[in-house]
């Protein structure tokens, strides 16, 4: 009987996801941090989503300066959600170099454990090499941003510095993260979600084995009392 319910037990283990899913339609759930993804990573560039023109993003796909780039992720729709967000940014994280730059609550430079992009790079090693204005595919994502012409490019994080100051975090997708005024430069734009995008069943064929074991034993135990 305990080889059967070990069998059950191996069955229902398989069919639980962990680390980075593909959902289909352009969604990756990142199952460790409970957040969900756009595959593309620079969706703007090519000017599929309606929501990019609308933000006033055009061109290389780059928000003009931070508020661009907030305001284009909190009013985008994308997979049937609309509750879509920046990436957040490390605050007061010991695993980054500088758990706290200038008195800000960001914190930065390497390591950054903490930051959901840099949780891609130390975690599942997604980080995008070569040089192009389009970006790479890297795992189940598609067009990350490494560099361009040599000069590594930023990403827009929702995560801003203390009160009264007009900075904010941003990422590269080498896991490091900085801090920077919001109203200079300009930042690429990436979207994530809290949660799944879908629950997981567990395939009927195991729902019906498991049911099976459980009036086995059931039985066993009458015949024993």
């Amino acid at each position: 009987m305990k080889n059967y319910i070990g069998a059950v037990l191996c069955l229902l283990a398989f069919n639980v996801d962990s680390a980075l899913i593909d959902r289909g339609n352009g969604l990756i759930y990142d199952s460790d941090q409970d957040i969900t993804w756009l595959q593309d990573a620079n969706i703007c560039h090519f000017g599929t989503n309606p929501f990019c023109a609308a933000a006033g993003i055009t061109g290389a796909g780059r928000a003009d300066d931070w508020y661009m780039a907030n305001s284009w992720a909190q009013s985008l729709i994308f997979g049937g959600y609309d509750d879509w967000r920046l990436p957040s940014g490390p605050q007061f994280d010991p695993t980054c170099s500088f758990p706290d730059i200038a008195g800000s609550g960001i914190s930065g430079s390497t390591g950054c454990m903490g930051s959901e992009m840099g949780y891609l790079f130390h975690a599942y090693g997604i980080v995008a090499t070569g040089d192009t204005s389009s970006g790479v595919n890297v795992g189940p994502f598609t067009h990350l941003m490494g560099t361009v012409f040599g000069s590594k490019q930023w990403y827009a994080t929702g995560t801003e510095a203390a009160s009264g100051t007009e900075f904010a975090a941003y990422s590269f997708v080498d896991g490091f993260t900085g801090l920077r005024d919001k109203s200079s430069g300009t930042y690429h734009v990436w979207a994530v979600r809290d949660g799944d995008v879908s629950a997981v069943p567990i395939p009927a064929a195991a729902w019906l084995f498991g049911s099976g074991l459980l009036g086995l034993i059931g039985v066993a135990r009458r015949k024993k009392a």
